[in-house]
């Protein structure tokens, strides 16, 4: 009796082996097939006598009767939208197919945000107005429910600060990671706030928490972030502050209360520098002093959730 047993759990496992390896396969498939909801469109525009470019990553399938939102990633200095979509993966995050999510590309690797660094605030490049008129063209092309929002990284950082500054109206919220941006009256006193995440690492050397000399030299002396953040708190007249845990991985502090419904979230990631959060380290960035980095973090989920609660 007892080899008839085995002989029967024998059998009972190959009969249900081929049963889980279809069902390893369908999970698989199913996968592949999140991964590749998206397709691409190439666009290019000229704003200023400038031929600009973009990549978008729109949802397939049909759009929400409304539309999409939009999100545009802002690459780093010395990075092209192609090399912003590689770090930051906003298109394949989990609740990313609810988005259309374009990166444009900088002049020279560069964005013009009213100081620091490079080529495109040399030459004084209009960045504002090609962002803007790049939201308008995808609107024309896409499904477009009026909604954009923010992502910008270090001196892309820089640029979403200064659009949020001077085009409140055309902006729903945004997030930055890695930008301290010099907030006073002339730089920065837009009729209304708009909501904000801004993460930050807290031995970020390039863009130093508490301000200060950046180890990229011609970035210079970098303003306090702890100083900026209150400057736009103050903006909005946030009346409550709280701990938050929307941000993995992070220490954050959420200012509530305050006026056109906005918030502020301010998130430090303990033991990080500037890199992308979640990012490994790389020859370039250790010889520009990016590090320390933490590989069990991710920027691009934490601003995704930020965004579903104004989508």
């Amino acid at each position: 009796m007892k080899q008839i047993s085995k002989l029967s759990s024998s059998a009972r496992l190959r009969d249900a082996f081929p049963r889980f390896t279809l069902a390893l396969i369908a999970l698989a498939l199913a996968l592949l097939a999140t991964q590749a909801s998206a397709r691409q469109l190439d666009f290019k525009l000229k704003v200023d006598g400038v031929t600009r470019t973009a990549k978008a990553y729109v949802p397939d399938g049909t759009s929400p009767q409304a539309g999409w939102p939009i999100i545009v990633a802002l690459h780093p200095g010395f990075a092209t939208g192609e090399i912003m979509a590689k770090t930051s993966r906003l298109h394949s995050q989990d609740g990313s197919s609810n988005y259309v999510v374009v990166y444009p590309d900088g002049v020279r690797r560069s964005w013009n945000a009213g100081e620091c660094c490079a080529a495109a605030q040399r030459r004084q490049i209009n960045d504002v107005g090609y962002i803007l008129s790049l939201v308008d063209e995808i609107g024309k092309q896409i499904p477009h429910n009026g909604k954009v929002f923010l992502a910008g990284y270090s001196n892309g950082a820089l640029m979403a600060y200064r659009i949020a500054c001077s085009a409140p109206d055309r902006i729903t919220a945004f997030s930055v990671y890695a930008g301290a941006y010099t907030m006073n009256k002339s730089s920065c006193n837009p009729a209304h706030t708009v909501s904000l995440l801004h993460l930050h690492g807290e031995l970020d050397a390039v863009a130093p928490l508490r301000g200060g000399e950046s180890v990229i030299e011609t970035a210079g002396n970098r303003s306090s972030v702890l100083q900026n953040i209150d400057y736009w708190v103050r903006l909005g007249n946030c009346e409550q502050k709280q701990s938050s845990s929307l941000v993995q991985g992070a220490n954050c502090t959420r200012y509530s209360g305050c006026k056109d419904a906005s918030e502020t979230l301010f998130c430090v990631y303990p033991g990080q520098g500037h890199y992308w959060p979640g990012a490994k380290p790389t020859r370039f960035g250790e010889n520009r002093g990016l590090g320390p980095a933490r590989t069990d973090i991710d920027g691009g989920s934490a601003m995704i959730r930020f965004f579903d609660k104004y989508r």
